[in-house]
């Protein structure tokens, strides 16, 4: 009977990391979907190199922690420059709200490109935060 039941509770233990890593890695965005809608949608007007090279948009390349508005040499719209001068910065969580509503977000912006589904903000995300110097 212990045998039986220590079976069942090793089994059920399986079931469970089975299931958490098959769904959990689904849930999980990966980066490399991000890199696929990058390159798809935004990287007509973004570049995503260390070279910084501005664009139709700014580039992207260290933006997760950067200062909103902060690229030298890129013509923002009086509200992201506003949101320069308030010291917004562009975090996980800033970046996914502009990415689904630029203009609600901040009036007057440029981009014209949303993402309706919060898993393909998410993808973008993941990978935006990839684009640092190699450490």
């Amino acid at each position: 009977m212990v045998v039986r039941l220590k079976a069942h509770v090793i089994t059920g233990c399986l079931v469970a990391a089975l299931m958490t890593h098959v769904f959990g890695a689904q849930a999980q965005p990966l980066p490399e979907q991000g890199a696929q809608i990058f390159s798809q949608k935004c990287a007509l007007c973004h570049d995503n190199s260390q070279y910084m090279i501005n664009d139709n948009g700014p580039a992207l390349f260290g933006v997760v922690g950067r200062r909103v508005g902060s690229i030298e040499g890129y013509a923002y719209s009086p509200a992201l420059t506003a949101a320069a001068a308030r010291g917004d910065t562009w975090t996980v969580t800033r970046l996914k709200k502009f990415l689904s509503g630029p203009e609600a977000m901040y009036p007057g912006t440029g981009m014209p490109m949303h993402f309706e589904t919060p898993n393909a903000r998410a993808a973008i995300t993941a990978y935006l935060k990839t684009l640092t110097p190699r450490k």
